[in-house]
């Protein structure tokens, strides 16, 4: 295989790398904001496919 597939693919696999942290770091920022401007909190766990049946 020629470098430049090589360098390719070193490429490719560091941007993979990137995404995850990008997310994990847009996650966190939204979270230290909805805690810091709002006293509490609820999050629910709806169960969708139940909800579709039942309307």
């Amino acid at each position: 295989m020629s470098t430049n597939w090589k360098k390719a693919q070193i490429q490719i696999a560091r941007l993979h790398a990137k995404i995850p942290n990008i997310r994990k770091d847009t996650l966190q920022k939204l979270t230290t904001i909805l805690a810091k401007n709002h006293g509490t909190v609820v999050i629910e766990d709806l169960n969708v496919k139940t909800l579709e049946l039942h309307s």
